[in-house]
């Protein structure tokens, strides 16, 4: 009520607080299946607003990025790095299934950056993980830092649905970012054999 902004203030424990990645999969896994695409893009629009104004939660970022969809800090229990990627995913699939020409127009500019911020992470040599991969950071509500299966999940579907919004637009950034999901993909995919 204070901000006169939407938002699902949600989670387990009955938190009074949004917890963004379970509130993506509420917006593009629910409500716009079911045709309710004013209310998702309500709620997605608070991180475009906010977008770069939260602190990504990893030793190995920077304290502030303009690309990094986080949760506000008016509104946040615990940052998940895997919000970023879960904003992303949700806000590119509302543009894909609803191909609402304003939505996308209000959205480029916002997911054109996080789509940087994805390849600073990747560019990010600044920690003790896997090169080539996002740093390892926070991923759940135990606060330690890994360069977990679930973040890159959520990295890699956020990064690849937004390339191809940004392919059926016509963005001319379409394919440098291609590129490099496809270096993310096959960095990962020999991590995980070597681990495995």
């Amino acid at each position: 009520p204070d901000t006169q902004e939407y938002a699902f203030l949600t989670g387990s424990y009955g938190y009074d607080a949004l917890w963004t990645t379970p509130s993506m999969i509420r917006c593009y896994g629910l409500l716009d299946l079911l045709g309710y695409h004013e209310e998702v893009a309500r709620h997605l629009d608070i991180y475009r607003i906010h977008q770069g104004e939260t602190a990504p939660p990893g030793k190995a970022y920077p304290a502030s990025n303009p690309g990094y969809y986080g949760t506000p800090d008016n509104l946040k229990a615990v940052n998940w790095i895997t919000d970023h990627g879960a904003v992303m995913l949700a806000v590119a699939t509302h543009a894909l299934i609803t191909r609402d020409r304003a939505f996308i127009d209000t959205w480029l500019d916002s997911l054109v950056k996080a789509c940087d911020f994805v390849k600073d992470a990747c560019a990010n040599t600044n920690h003790n993980g896997i090169r080539g991969l996002p740093a390892p950071a926070v991923v759940n509500d135990g606060g330690g830092e890994t360069q977990s299966t679930w973040m890159m999940a959520w990295f890699y579907k956020g990064f690849t649905t937004t390339i191809r919004l940004l392919r059926r637009v016509g963005h001319p950034r379409a394919a440098e970012f291609a590129q490099l999901a496809a270096s993310f993909k096959t960095i990962f995919n020999r991590a995980f054999d070597e681990i495995g």
